[in-house]
Protein backbone atom coordinates (compact mmCIF):
# COMPACT_ATOMS: atom_id res chain seq x y z
CA UNK A 1 0.00 0.00 0.00
CA UNK A 2 1.19 3.62 -0.55
CA UNK A 3 2.85 5.38 2.05
CA UNK A 4 0.67 8.66 0.95
CA UNK A 5 -2.46 6.92 1.70
CA UNK A 6 -1.56 6.02 5.08
CA UNK A 7 -0.57 9.60 5.95
CA UNK A 8 -3.82 10.91 4.32
CA UNK A 9 -5.32 8.62 6.65
CA UNK A 10 -3.38 9.87 9.67
CA UNK A 11 -4.01 13.43 8.24
CA UNK A 12 -7.99 12.40 8.51
CA UNK A 13 -7.78 10.65 11.82
CA UNK A 14 -5.29 14.07 13.46
CA UNK A 15 -7.45 16.56 11.97
CA UNK A 16 -11.34 15.09 13.61
CA UNK A 17 -11.51 17.05 16.90
CA UNK A 18 -12.79 14.34 18.72
CA UNK A 19 -9.69 12.24 18.99
CA UNK A 20 -9.50 9.09 18.30
CA UNK A 21 -11.42 7.31 20.59
CA UNK A 22 -14.20 9.04 19.82
CA UNK A 23 -13.79 8.03 15.91
CA UNK A 24 -13.16 4.85 16.54
CA UNK A 25 -16.47 4.50 18.41
CA UNK A 26 -18.09 6.26 15.86
CA UNK A 27 -17.36 4.09 12.90
CA UNK A 28 -17.81 0.57 15.52
CA UNK A 29 -14.71 -0.18 15.48
CA UNK A 30 -12.11 -1.43 18.35
CA UNK A 31 -10.04 1.42 19.27
CA UNK A 32 -6.72 -0.64 20.14
CA UNK A 33 -7.59 -2.01 15.98
CA UNK A 34 -8.19 1.78 15.02
CA UNK A 35 -5.07 2.83 16.48
CA UNK A 36 -2.64 0.45 14.42
CA UNK A 37 -4.40 1.24 11.12
CA UNK A 38 -4.40 4.90 11.75
CA UNK A 39 -0.72 4.58 12.13
CA UNK A 40 1.34 5.48 9.01
CA UNK A 41 4.68 3.46 10.52
CA UNK A 42 3.93 0.55 10.25
CA UNK A 43 6.91 -1.72 9.55
CA UNK A 44 4.80 -5.37 9.37
CA UNK A 45 3.60 -5.85 6.34
CA UNK A 46 0.83 -8.06 8.02
CA UNK A 47 -0.33 -5.07 10.29
CA UNK A 48 -3.98 -3.99 9.80
CA UNK A 49 -5.18 -1.71 7.80
CA UNK A 50 -8.49 -0.15 7.17
CA UNK A 51 -10.56 -1.98 5.13
CA UNK A 52 -12.35 -0.56 2.05
CA UNK A 53 -16.10 -0.02 3.93
CA UNK A 54 -14.09 1.25 6.87
CA UNK A 55 -12.35 4.07 5.21
CA UNK A 56 -15.99 5.17 3.84
CA UNK A 57 -17.17 5.45 7.32
CA UNK A 58 -14.34 7.50 8.21
CA UNK A 59 -14.94 9.94 5.38
CA UNK A 60 -18.61 10.19 6.14
CA UNK A 61 -18.18 10.09 10.17
CA UNK A 62 -15.67 13.27 9.66
CA UNK A 63 -16.15 15.10 6.85
CA UNK A 64 -13.08 14.89 5.12
CA UNK A 65 -12.65 13.82 2.24
CA UNK A 66 -8.70 14.12 1.37
CA UNK A 67 -8.70 10.40 0.98
CA UNK A 68 -11.07 10.68 -1.97
CA UNK A 69 -8.78 13.43 -3.27
CA UNK A 70 -6.22 10.87 -2.69
CA UNK A 71 -7.59 8.72 -4.99
CA UNK A 72 -8.29 10.62 -7.66
CA UNK A 73 -4.74 11.99 -7.45
CA UNK A 74 -3.43 9.25 -7.59
CA UNK A 75 -5.06 7.72 -10.58
CA UNK A 76 -5.27 10.59 -12.56
CA UNK A 77 -9.12 12.25 -11.84
CA UNK A 78 -10.30 15.33 -11.04
CA UNK A 79 -12.78 16.26 -8.07
CA UNK A 80 -16.10 18.31 -8.74
CA UNK A 81 -18.88 18.78 -6.11
CA UNK A 82 -22.51 18.33 -6.89
CA UNK A 83 -24.59 20.88 -7.32
CA UNK A 84 -26.18 20.09 -4.36
CA UNK A 85 -22.92 20.50 -2.28
CA UNK A 86 -21.56 24.04 -3.32
CA UNK A 87 -20.23 25.65 -0.90
CA UNK A 88 -17.87 28.11 -1.95
CA UNK A 89 -17.20 29.99 -5.17
CA UNK A 90 -14.80 28.18 -5.72
CA UNK A 91 -17.13 25.04 -6.02
CA UNK A 92 -19.17 27.20 -7.91
CA UNK A 93 -16.57 28.09 -10.50
CA UNK A 94 -16.01 24.23 -10.45
CA UNK A 95 -19.23 23.26 -11.01
CA UNK A 96 -20.44 25.85 -13.68
CA UNK A 97 -17.38 24.74 -15.73
CA UNK A 98 -18.46 21.09 -15.43
CA UNK A 99 -21.95 22.15 -16.97
CA UNK A 100 -20.27 24.04 -19.28
CA UNK A 101 -17.79 21.63 -20.75
CA UNK A 102 -20.72 18.91 -20.73
CA UNK A 103 -22.54 21.31 -22.60
CA UNK A 104 -25.14 22.43 -20.59
CA UNK A 105 -24.79 26.00 -20.27
CA UNK A 106 -28.89 26.97 -19.45
CA UNK A 107 -28.12 27.53 -15.86
CA UNK A 108 -29.38 31.14 -14.81
CA UNK A 109 -26.36 32.20 -12.75
CA UNK A 110 -27.59 34.65 -10.66
CA UNK A 111 -30.51 32.62 -9.39
CA UNK A 112 -28.45 29.36 -9.00
CA UNK A 113 -25.62 31.65 -6.95
CA UNK A 114 -27.96 32.53 -4.78
CA UNK A 115 -30.00 29.21 -4.47
CA UNK A 116 -26.51 28.53 -3.03
CA UNK A 117 -25.95 31.83 -0.73
CA UNK A 118 -22.70 32.65 -2.67
CA UNK A 119 -22.37 36.06 -3.55
CA UNK A 120 -21.99 37.35 -6.78
CA UNK A 121 -19.23 39.30 -6.30
CA UNK A 122 -17.39 36.79 -4.70
CA UNK A 123 -17.59 34.40 -7.81
CA UNK A 124 -17.24 37.03 -10.12
CA UNK A 125 -13.81 38.09 -9.17
CA UNK A 126 -13.17 34.33 -8.90
CA UNK A 127 -14.01 33.54 -12.43
CA UNK A 128 -12.23 37.03 -13.41
CA UNK A 129 -8.90 35.65 -11.68
CA UNK A 130 -9.35 32.26 -13.35
CA UNK A 131 -10.35 33.92 -17.12
CA UNK A 132 -6.56 35.96 -16.83
CA UNK A 133 -4.86 33.11 -15.75
CA UNK A 134 -6.49 30.62 -18.78
CA UNK A 135 -5.79 33.40 -21.22
CA UNK A 136 -1.86 33.26 -20.35
CA UNK A 137 -2.22 29.71 -20.51
CA UNK A 138 -3.73 30.11 -23.95
CA UNK A 139 -0.90 32.28 -24.95
CA UNK A 140 2.17 29.97 -23.69
CA UNK A 141 0.19 26.92 -25.60
CA UNK A 142 0.56 29.17 -29.04
CA UNK A 143 4.05 30.38 -27.94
Amino acid sequence: MSTKLFWAIKDTVDAYGGGQQELAELMGVNYNSFRNKANPNKTDEKASHFTTPELFRLMQVTGDFRLLQFFADEFGFSLVRQEGEVSSPDDALLYQLQCMSRGNDGVDIRQWLGRHDIRRADFVALAMRFMKNLMVMVERANG
